[in-house]
């Protein structure tokens, strides 16, 4: 769902992007990965590709929270990413 906001940079994102000085089109590549990695989850064949992108998005998000300290969001990014390393881990 939120990959899709970002693909089409829905209004909120705005708010993200201005206190974070982010490209203005950072939100179509972080959502076309998002997309991607969810795609590749649905297939199985490839889905353990898929549960490394997500984790590798994830943590991305993570480093980018930190770096801006915005500790708020900070612990539900970390347990989401907890549960994808374990589904990744899972997958293997």
């Amino acid at each position: 769902m939120f990959a899709l906001l970002h693909l089409l940079g829905i209004f909120v994102i705005d708010l993200y992007k201005s206190r974070r000085r982010q490209s203005p089109r950072f939100h179509r590549v972080t959502g076309g990965l998002e997309i991607t990695a969810g795609l590749l989850l649905l297939i199985p064949a490839t889905s353990r590709a898929g549960a490394i992108g997500s984790v590798v998005i994830l943590l991305a998000a993570v480093m980018t929270l930190i770096r801006y300290r915005d500790w708020t969001h900070l612990p539900g990014a970390v347990v989401l990413t907890a549960v994808a390393v374990a589904a990744a881990t899972i997958r293997g």
